[in-house]
């Protein structure tokens, strides 16, 4: 969710890009996801904060179905976190 508690329109694969481990939770004291395994730290879009990982974390569209229930699909749409 986002700051205000709201459902993002996008989430996040925990699989870090730097070798595929698995990302830690986000931590409230870093504001920061991290890989425990080689220390890449990911801001909460999931770009890259700190290496070794070479690209943001994969995302996903979020949304809800007809019964209210959280759907992910797969993301279609240009990365907002690119610079375009």
């Amino acid at each position: 969710s986002g700051e205000n508690g709201a459902l993002e329109p996008f989430a996040l694969q925990a699989e870090c890009t730097h070798l595929g481990c698995l990302v830690g939770p986000w931590n409230p004291l870093s504001q920061r996801f991290v890989c425990p395994c080689h220390g890449s730290e990911y801001k909460r879009d999931g770009s890259v904060a700190r290496g070794p990982a070479p690209k943001p974390l994969k995302l996903a569209k979020v949304g809800i179905d007809e019964q209210g229930q959280v759907v992910l699909e797969k993301w279609t749409e240009q990365d907002f976190r690119e610079n375009v």
